[in-house]
């Protein structure tokens, strides 16, 4: 797992982050519907539109074929983190990319906009997490596939 903010980039060494960085500055995601966004072969974006909830009401996920970049657009919103050597696995499902999974967050986390958060394969997260209250949030969460 790792938290940047866009303003601070300079050292920036992984290229699949990168990609996902040159893109956003050159397209305004406030103005994109919710739903997939094709770029090419293999480095896609999901926005996603919902109001954060109580942690009980969301899922524990991995990835094993994409890199997960998150970028919120508008909101604030809780993370839970855990490295996945730590949780159960439960079922994987391939067409979706989806390793779902069961245990405790190590690490806990605000993200708004302004800011992205990578997701490695090894990074189990629970998002959608309400803070000090419920807030209604719109992120882009990009995909790019591993090499």
């Amino acid at each position: 797992m790792e938290l940047y903010r866009l303003n601070h980039l300079e050292s920036l060494h992984r290229e699949d982050v990168k990609r996902v960085v040159d893109y956003i500055r050159k397209h305004d995601l406030s103005q994109d519907q919710p739903g997939p966004h094709e770029i090419e072969d293999g480095f896609y974006y999901n926005v996603l539109s919902y109001d954060s909830t109580d942690p009980e009401n969301r899922m524990w996920e991995s990835h094993k074929e994409y890199l997960d970049v998150h970028v919120p657009i508008s909101g604030r919103e809780g993370i839970h983190h855990s490295f996945i050597e730590d949780m159960e696995l439960k079922e994987y499902i391939a067409a979706d990319d989806w390793q779902k999974g069961e245990g405790e967050a190590q690490n806990r986390l605000a993200i708004e906009p302004g800011q992205i958060l990578v997701f490695d394969r090894e990074d189990m997260h629970k998002t959608g997490i309400k803070l000090d209250r419920s807030y209604p949030i719109k992120k882009a969460v990009f995909k790019v596939k591993y090499e």
